[in-house]
């Protein structure tokens, strides 16, 4: 019944004390606060495609005919590392810039979300490529397989030494905003896989300050924000993978952060 006295439950989770002695409670009231509001990742703005790309085609759009389509299927899966650079040519001949929106979805849905074999390919035909306006479209299409989709994050930023931006994600608020929404099964693979890809680069490795601050906060859930035990093991391997052999202090914005407004 702990919901029908809001007002009360919001004083309790502000409570210094309770919240260091009691972070199991604190846990367990935060989320009945959190319960009957929507659900809204404001941690995540995806970047907009930017006005140049978008009146690089006056606004015209199109999806291929099926012969097209047929063709430039047919085209891209020839596409092999022996014979990657030829084929990728034959391709991009094919692929007009007004099919790139048709062309994203169809990238993400049949392919990047599919494994790492297959990203590395489609890294390469985008690099070849080289648009802005389909970088742009890959970006911001809708995918559901957050996991494979970290991996593909990491690869073209962090394993490029390359930084995702705060105001693209917001990391730890994105780990703070899915514990109390009771989304960490979702989230947590999504943020472990993207940080794995550091260790590609030379960049985001220890003692990169703002990764050992993620690392922090991921000590910090797993040590008092009583996880579920089946996503406890997606911790271990991102605390004990040898990139991540360092000192990670366990950090205390759990604890000690005052219940924030989304």
């Amino acid at each position: 019944r702990l919901g029908e006295w809001p007002q009360f439950c919001k004083s309790i989770v502000e409570l210094p004390g309770l919240v260091q002695t009691q972070p199991r409670f604190i846990h367990t009231v935060r989320r009945t606060l959190m319960r009957n509001r929507p659900i809204s990742f404001t941690s995540i703005r995806l970047p907009v495609i930017p006005n140049a790309a978008m009146s690089e085609l006056d606004g015209l759009f199109e999806v291929p005919e099926e012969n097209t389509q047929r063709r430039l299927i047919t085209a891209f899966n020839s596409i092999q590392k022996d014979n990657a650079e030829s084929r990728i040519e034959e391709f991009t001949q094919v692929l007009k810039p007004t099919f790139y929106q048709w062309f994203s979805r169809y990238l993400i849905a049949e392919h990047i979300t599919a494994g790492s074999d297959n990203q590395m390919l489609c890294l390469s035909i985008l690099r070849h490529i080289n648009s802005k306006l389909l970088d742009a479209y890959v970006s911001t299409a809708h995918v559901d397989t957050l996991t494979n989709l970290g991996s593909w994050l990491g690869k073209i930023t962090l394993a490029q030494n390359k930084p995702i931006l705060e105001k693209h994600m917001a990391m730890k608020r994105l780990l703070l905003q899915s514990y109390d929404v009771d989304r960490l099964t979702l989230v947590l693979p999504l943020v472990c896989r993207i940080l794995k890809q550091g260790s590609y680069g030379q960049v985001f490795i220890p003692p990169n300050p703002w990764l050992m601050g993620i690392l922090s906060l991921l000590a910090e859930l797993y040590e008092y924000g009583d996880i579920p035990v089946r996503i406890a093991s997606v911790y271990k391997t991102v605390l004990t993978i040898k990139l991540l052999q360092a000192d990670i202090n366990v950090a205390s914005i759990l604890r000690n952060r005052r219940l924030i407004d989304y």
